[in-house]
This record gives C-alpha cells, structure tokens and sequence, in this order.
C-alpha cells in the first residue's frame, strides 16, 4: 500500500551525513517526509566539495514516503559536484527508489527488498482542487517512469509491471537482473524496525521477515 506523511510519526525520516577523509556518508532511513525543512541538508551538501569531499556514499533503508520530499533530496544530492554512489539496507521502495535511480551504482544485501510502483496522491476538496492534483501527478508519474525506463534491462517487463498499477516486489537479486541494483551483496541482520517497515508497505504477509525474539524485546 502506498505510505503517505500519517506513518512518519511510526518511523520518521533521519538523514545523518559524516565525513571520513574526502567521503561524505549520508544516511537516509524511514519514511521519506521533511517535519521542518530541508535547509539544513541542503547546506550541508553545498559544502562538501569546498571543503576537498569528491564522493557521497548514499546509504537507505527506506520503505518510501513524500514524492515531493523523495524530489528534493535529488535535487538538493544534484547540487553535490563529485560522485555518488549508494547502497540499500533491507527495503527501499517506492519514493526511496526515485533517490536511489540517481546514483551512480547502487548495492542491496541479498535478502534486502526493493519495490517500485506508481505515484499516489490523497486530495480532497473542489474540482479546480482535483485537476490540479490530477496534472501534477501525471507529470510525477512521467517522471518516475523515464528514470525507471533508463535504468531497467527488459523494458518490455518494466511496462507490463507498471502498467498493472501494482507494486513490483523484487528480491535483490530481481532487481539487480531488471537493472535497477547494481551489484548484491551478503545478506545482512533484518533489526525490528525494517520488519516493521517491510511488513508497514505491504509486502505479503508470507514473504516478511519476522524480527527475533531478542529484537522484540528491544
């Protein structure tokens, strides 16, 4: 199901960024949706290359969020002169795989999920209201479908998947056969919080990866 701004209470969006030497790492995890602005990362990522950084090394666990906000980080990460690659953690879906298209390459743990379906948008209010909505989404929707067209190696599966209107669960390696991952890599610890995440987006119930008992406890 596709997650709107009500599930960033749950699992509120966190970018962290450090430096190591000239590598900035950002990190992006929960559901992809400002509180306040986006100045901050915004100056941040202004100033890296003054400062000698010639790489960003983009690390998400994300189960999707705002497209808008999904836009920003791009365009904020576009500002950024040198390299940028990326690596998912154990779900990165819907918006989250608009930030992801955008790197240069891009890693997933082998039992990590990535799942891309079309743009949805909850509006309420007059006519005049709507069909703005309306156009805005279909340019959206144009959008995320020209950066998943670049990216995927069977474009004749990519369209009968998009043209479905449904999400396209991939394992790791499915993506990284469609084009859309770069390379796969050890499977990695599925902690409670990305259970919950995975389980919160709709994958099916007999595929979630259920936490530990020792990871419910925490």
């Amino acid at each position: 199901m596709p997650l709107d701004a009500t599930h960033n209470t749950e699992f509120p969006m966190q970018i962290v960024l450090a430096r190591s030497g000239n590598i900035a790492h950002v990190k992006i995890t929960g559901v992809i949706g400002w509180s306040t602005t986006s100045d901050d990362f915004r100056t941040q990522i202004e100033a890296l290359s003054s400062e000698g950084v010639n790489k960003i090394m983009l690390y998400i666990n994300s189960p999707g969020g705002i497209v808008s906000d999904a836009a920003e980080i791009v365009n904020i990460l576009s500002l950024f002169k040198g390299e940028i690659t990326g690596e998912g953690g154990a779900i990165v879906a819907s918006a989250a795989t608009y930030v992801a298209a955008h790197c240069k390459t891009f890693s997933m743990p082998a039992n990590g999920m990535y799942m891309i379906h079309k743009p949805s948008a909850y509006v309420g209010g007059t006519a005049k209201a709507l069909r703005s909505t309306i156009e805005s989404l279909d340019r959206i929707e144009a959008d995320y479908k020209r950066v998943y067209t670049e990216k995927t190696t069977n474009r004749e599966l990519f369209n009968a998947k998009w043209d479905e209107d449904a999400d396209w669960w991939m394992t790791a390696a499915e993506a990284k056969a469609n084009g859309f991952i770069s390379e796969v890599k050890p499977a990695v610890k599925i902690d409670r919080a990305s259970a919950c995440m995975i389980a919160v987006c709709g994958r099916p119930a007999t595929e979630i990866i259920e936490p530990t008992d020792n990871e419910k406890n925490m």
